[in-house]
């Protein structure tokens, strides 16, 4: 049986055939019990990636409800009462990390400044009595991002001497570019190259062969600049370098 809360007075008395006894009153009181809220989660695995600034999933959980679904929530006495999610994690975040994840009262799930990491959260609703629902797991998983490399460039002119012998030496722009940075910890195993493009300025008709003995490069490892001429060319040349990892 299901009672709503409140009193109820009978009168009991017994009869035979003939005559009924001395009517007794009986009082039924009935105490209001906080039923724990309930809730469903739409999905158990939410997958997103660390370069978003914020991850938003609408209705993450659903059936929603302060007290008992049955018959319905709407014909709860506990309707009134507000409910919050409680969420924590299943494994132990690492310092440093700023992870903040939230469900919604509507039960929308937000996640703001996303680190590299994967792991189990536990999800409960609690409602304005202290009613706590059953707890719910769901698997977070944060795709990793590969960040691109950077590096600085010392200066944006250099200047080589203009080769004059028939056997081209290659000349160096010592340090020409600095600070190569691979990324975050992570990518710091990754394999570097720099890619060097170029354009003649000014009216000079002067193609790749004419100027070039060989392919211009940057060392990654000390960052200079490797020019090899032709014979007796000069002149201004454009130079844009890339700088790549795996």
């Amino acid at each position: 049986l299901r009672f709503n809360s409140g009193e109820l007075l009978l009168e009991v008395f017994a009869c035979d055939p003939f005559e009924c006894s001395p009517a007794r009153l009986v009082r039924f009181i009935v105490v209001a019990v906080n039923d724990p809220p309930v809730f469903t989660l739409a999905n158990t695995t939410v997958e997103t990636c660390e370069s978003d600034p914020q991850y938003l999933q609408v209705a993450f959980a659903v059936d929603i409800c302060p007290g008992p679904l049955e018959p319905n929530c709407t014909a709860s006495l506990e309707t009134t009462q507000n409910v919050t999610f409680d969420l924590t994690p299943q494994y132990q975040v690492a310092a440093g990390v700023d992870l903040n994840v939230t469900v919604s009262p509507a039960g929308d799930l937000t996640i703001d400044i996303l680190p590299e990491l994967d792991g189990i959260w536990q999800v409960e609703l609690r409602d304005s009595q202290q009613g706590v629902s059953n707890a719910t797991n769901f698997t977070l998983t944060v795709q990793s991002w590969n960040r691109p490399p950077r590096f600085t460039l010392l200066n944006t002119t250099a200047y080589v001497d203009e080769a004059t012998d028939a056997d081209s030496e290659t000349q160096n722009v010592t340090a020409f570019v600095t600070a190569i940075d691979a990324g975050r910890a992570e990518e710091a195993s990754q394999s570097l190259t720099f890619t060097v493009s170029y354009s003649v300025l000014g009216d000079n008709p002067a193609t790749f062969s004419d100027i070039f003995a060989a392919d211009p490069q940057v060392d990654v490892a000390t960052g200079n600049l490797m020019v090899t001429l032709n014979r007796y060319w000069f002149g201004t040349v454009h130079f844009e370098i890339a700088l790549h990892d795996d």
